[in-house]
């Protein structure tokens, strides 16, 4: 295996809107990416609804049909026009690839316990995306939990929950930026 190159490393900064838990029975709603390179600096956005099908919307826990109504997104998915999850992941594919320069091990997804959610519903519904980044990751709770056990628990930096795709990777990137510099001394160079 060949060593990563941390220079050109890109992070797929990502979250997925779900409509629950199962990776099965459920589906995606909703796809936000910012990617970075290693200081943070934003190359690009994309950001879609996803229409996951009625099977999908209907095993649907209530608790998710709430939040999902009261935050608007169940009102995007069921718009007219709303890519399906195929299209969707098309869609997504082509812009990591705009990203990777031509080698999907040059871009890795980031963002919050993406093991348990993100990366799971990424590899059963969104394949030709999977497929164009890293098979490592970043989890910035993983960090975060870390730097907990080290130096106690930071109460400086609180999230707002929105549960909106775009909201949630903003924050999470806002949040990595602040573990970073609170507890990783000195800071990377360019």
């Amino acid at each position: 295996m060949s060593k990563m190159d941390y220079n050109t490393l890109r992070f797929a900064w990502t979250d997925l809107e779900t409509t629950g838990f199962d990776k099965e029975l459920g589906g995606v709603l909703e796809i936000a990416t910012i990617v970075t390179d290693r200081f943070f600096k934003e190359l690009g956005r994309f950001r879609t609804a996803v229409y996951p099908g009625e099977e999908a919307l209907c095993v649907m826990p209530e608790i998710v049909v709430k939040m999902h109504t009261e935050n608007g997104l169940l009102d995007d998915v069921t718009d007219h026009g709303t890519p399906t999850t195929q299209e969707a992941d098309k869609l997504w594919a082509e812009f990591l690839r705009s990203h990777h320069g031509g080698n999907p091990k040059n871009i890795m997804m980031a963002g919050n316990s993406i093991a348990r959610v993100d990366i799971p519903f990424t590899e059963t519904h969104l394949p030709l995306s999977d497929a164009e980044m890293h098979y490592r990751y970043l989890d910035v709770t993983s960090f975060r939990i870390a730097a907990g056990i080290w130096f106690g628990e930071d109460s400086n930096f609180v999230k707002k929950k929105s549960h909106r795709a775009f909201d949630d990777v903003e924050e999470c990137i806002a949040e990595f930026e602040h573990v970073a510099h609170e507890f990783f001394v000195p800071a990377p160079r360019g």
